[in-house]
């Protein structure tokens, strides 16, 4: 799926990210297995209890991190894509599939605020603010040296 960045606002940008579901049941099955061969219940041995015990244990959890996993690494693959200078967190949504929609993936949309844009006339706006305000004097210009304080 193409990754499409929309613009809400002057800073805010909003992008829908898709993540397979195939991929997303594997990775909770695998991490599922690592965590049974150390699972102890009354009743089993440690790393003997039924999948679907450690499942209905671990399963909701398990996939909540995973999730998290992929859409975040889908994410950063989209902020490099697209070379954005995201500010701070983004915010994930489930996104509502409609009928018929794609049922082979789980989408979401990141809603995120970006870094302005600076242009050379507001940097030289800024240098010329500083060089009337201060007039170029800092410690270390030659007011302050050791022999003229004497």
């Amino acid at each position: 799926m193409a990754n499409v960045v929309e613009t809400l606002g002057k800073l805010e940008r909003r992008v829908t990210i898709s993540v397979p579901r195939d991929a997303v049941q594997q990775e909770v099955d695998g991490r599922l297995r690592q965590i049974a061969k150390t699972f102890r219940m009354p009743g089993f041995r440690p790393g003997k209890a039924p999948m679907k015990v450690v499942a209905s244990q671990y399963g909701g959890q398990v996939q909540a991190e995973v999730l998290s996993d992929k859409v975040g690494s889908a994410f950063f693959e989209v902020q490099q894509a697209e070379k954005l200078k995201v500010a701070g967190q983004p915010r994930f949504e489930p996104k509502v599939s409609a009928e018929g929609a794609d049922e082979a993936a789980i989408a979401f949309d990141a809603t995120f605020e970006v870094y302005p844009e600076i242009t050379q006339a507001a940097r030289d706006v800024r240098a010329a603010r500083r060089r009337r305000e201060g007039g170029g004097r800092r410690p270390g210009d030659g007011r302050f040296r050791r022999q003229d304080r004497r």
